[in-house]
């Protein structure tokens, strides 16, 4: 749990939304600054097994700041990474957890979809505005 602690100090977990990130963030250099604030040897899977968890942690967290009755649908690659999905369904035990095929879209053109939208508002010149989505 100590590895999860020097994970969850990042800042960027403490900043407040709209905020988005990418690899240029989260890769293996930060991965290895973490491993030396740890200051013990780590095997590879227990630095994945943890980034799992930080990874369940930080999705539930999001989610329970909505009503219990809320609908949750999940999409994208990590709806396959069956350990997460098990992490996130055992801390929203009661709630209904869905895939958006659920909805009716496949959880890998969820963000195909996306994007089609905003074209679509470009095309018939609708304003979209972005800046409450990621800052």
């Amino acid at each position: 749990m100590k590895l999860l602690k020097i994970f969850k100090s990042d800042p960027f977990f403490k900043k407040i939304p709209p905020k988005s990130t990418g690899s240029h963030d989260f890769n293996l250099e930060w991965i290895q600054s973490a491993k030396k604030r740890f200051g013990q040897k780590l095997l590879a899977k227990d630095i994945q097994a943890t980034l799992t968890l930080l990874t369940a942690e930080l999705i539930v967290a999001a989610i329970n700041k909505y009503p219990n009755d809320s609908e949750i649908a999940f999409s994208g690659g990590g709806i396959k990474n069956l350990s997460l999905m098990t992490l996130i369904k055992k801390r929203l035990s009661g709630r209904k957890i869905q895939s958006t095929t659920d909805w009716g879209i496949a959880p890998e053109w969820v963000e195909a979809a996306g994007f089609a939208f905003l074209a679509h508002q470009r095309m018939q010149e609708k304003v979209v505005e972005l800046t409450k989505t990621t800052g």
